[in-house]
């Protein structure tokens, strides 16, 4: 849960933020109650500090440094209990977490410590029973795509299903392969891998196996999933969404969502490979007139760079 919600949510929205008011959106994971001379030993990232004030140092430089090493660690934030140790944080201490980017919060303390650590962990564990509930539908939705569909378009439309947001199915070159939504600009996909391949490979560029967030060069914010298969990337799924604010479930499922795709055009490749061996290769049947333009045929032919909107010249060449 995020600081800025257990404040409009949870017992916290009678603390006043003092500063870092432009990092509300840290990752709470946990509540931790320190009072101790050696505090920063006591703490790790993502936790947010509860403290009386009783052995927060008073010496302005002591303040500064005291807020930089908890900025280091990484804490969601600072809950200081006013006015009975403390009455407020010193200026010293709120103009290096302005500068940091930490958030100290002030409580009336009245309010027992006990009482924010039932109702902000109470939430956090019913958003984390949410996330795999919500996950689970989503596992299920993607496999039943898998065994059900017979291309990629019903993985983008399994995506958006359980996500409620647009995915496009692309190959290395932009071809689109499948899509949730109609009329996806196949020029705009190709436009945009090879902007993103003129400086580097989509290897490179997913350099890691965790989905990549663009905001750069598209419409609207994606979060793209790079299809492998040993290795090599066969192509991208992309989640399209209005803000950049992606979910660790979009992620999840974005993941799941792209070891479908490459089991799927694995098969297909094998598929065509088994044709071409059979004297029945996807050119071979179209100059013969015998192409059936079934979704699995039009998605190889996709897959091998070939696209139903483009034109073509073929030259025929007689051997003796």
């Amino acid at each position: 849960m995020k600081l800025d919600a257990a404040i409009e949510n949870t017992v916290l929205r009678e603390a006043t933020v003092v500063a870092g008011e432009a990092a509300m959106d840290r990752e709470i994971t946990w509540v931790h109650i320190v009072d101790h001379p050696e505090i920063t030993n006591w703490l790790k990232p993502g936790e947010l500090l509860l403290t009386t004030g009783y052995n927060w140092p008073v010496d302005d430089e002591e303040c500064r440094v005291m807020v930089r090493r908890l900025s280091e660690i990484g804490l969601a934030g600072v809950v200081l209990a006013v006015p009975h140790f403390r009455e407020h944080f010193t200026q010293a201490a709120i103009d290096e977490a302005n500068r940091c980017h930490l958030p100290l919060l002030e409580l009336p303390w009245e309010i027992q410590f006990s009482e924010i650590m039932h109702d902000v962990l109470a939430r956090i564990i019913n958003i984390q029973a949410e996330t795999i509930r919500r996950s689970d539908h989503i596992h299920r939705t993607l496999t039943e795509a898998a065994l059900e569909g017979n291309n990629l378009e019903g993985l983008a439309k399994a995506l958006y299903s359980a996500l409620d947001k647009n995915a496009t199915v692309v190959s290395v070159d932009g071809t689109v392969l499948g899509a949730s939504a109609s009329g996806v600009d196949e020029a705009v996909e190709r436009a945009l891998v090879k902007k993103i391949t003129e400086h580097e490979s989509l290897s490179d560029f997913f350099e890691s196996n965790a989905p990549k967030v663009v905001t750069e060069r598209v419409e609207c914010p994606r979060l793209g999933g790079a299809i492998r298969l040993r290795g090599e990337v066969m192509g991208v799924v992309w989640l399209h969404s209005e803000q950049a604010d992606f979910e660790e479930l979009d992620s999840r499922a974005l993941e799941h969502a792209a070891v479908i795709a490459a089991l799927h055009l694995t098969y297909q490749r094998q598929l065509s490979d088994q044709e071409t061996r059979l004297g029945y290769a996807f050119v071979a049947g179209l100059l013969e007139g015998k192409f059936s333009a079934t979704p699995s045929a039009i998605e190889r032919a996709q897959a091998s760079g070939w696209g139903e909107s483009r034109n073509y010249r073929v030259c025929l060449v007689l051997l003796n």
